[in-house]
């Protein structure tokens, strides 16, 4: 029997960098590659079609709506979130696809298991009490703990991207996608 969860993972990237999960679901991240300029401009233009297929959709102009869709799909390949892959080691796409059906399904279980054990420790914390990364892993895995450290970090940095903890590092709170040299606790904001 599975163990209800309570955090959502949303906007958590994979461990290569190839996908985005969105409610337990891949989505191609944006191809690396491009230049910081590229992305830009093909993000601006990816925001101004989806804002033209909802002003067509508003007027219910289907020929309007075609080609605003058609302008999100152009940039969407030239962001290298659809299309041929950016990378180049012949691994599948598994763009769209459930995590729990894809190579990623384990990993991000754990990460899952780590998320809520997180949250679930710090639950049974007094107010102003703070967990170190390491409780939650060996709250999960009995041994070999240290192994798992890094995942407890991915779950650690999502909680506190959505706000539903912080990172502290000597009481000063810090960025979830900032550099962190030292040892770190998180606790509730």
């Amino acid at each position: 029997m599975s163990r209800p969860t309570n955090a959502s993972l949303d906007g958590l990237e994979t461990p290569d960098g190839r996908y985005l999960i969105v409610r337990a679901r891949l989505w191609r991240a944006t191809n690396p590659h491009l230049t910081i300029e590229e992305r830009a401009r093909w993000t601006a233009e990816l925001m101004a079609a989806r804002r033209a297929v909802h002003a067509a959709r508003r007027h219910d102009d289907a020929e309007a709506t075609c080609d605003a869709r058609r302008r999100v799909d152009r940039a969407k390949r030239a962001l290298g979130e659809r299309g041929p892959v950016w990378w180049t080691d012949g691994a599948p796409d598994y763009n769209r696809r459930l995590v729990r059906n894809t190579p990623y399904r384990e990993w991000f279980n754990r990460v899952q298991r780590f998320a809520d054990a997180i949250l679930m420790l710090l639950a049974t914390r007094s107010a102003g009490a703070s967990i170190c990364p390491s409780d939650a892993a060996r709250h999960e895995m009995a041994g070999g703990w240290r192994n798992h450290l890094e995942e407890v970090r991915q779950a650690g940095r999502q909680l506190a991207r959505q706000q539903a903890i912080v990172i502290t590092q000597r009481g000063r709170v810090l960025d979830p996608d900032g550099p962190a040299k030292g040892p770190i606790r998180y606790a509730r904001p």
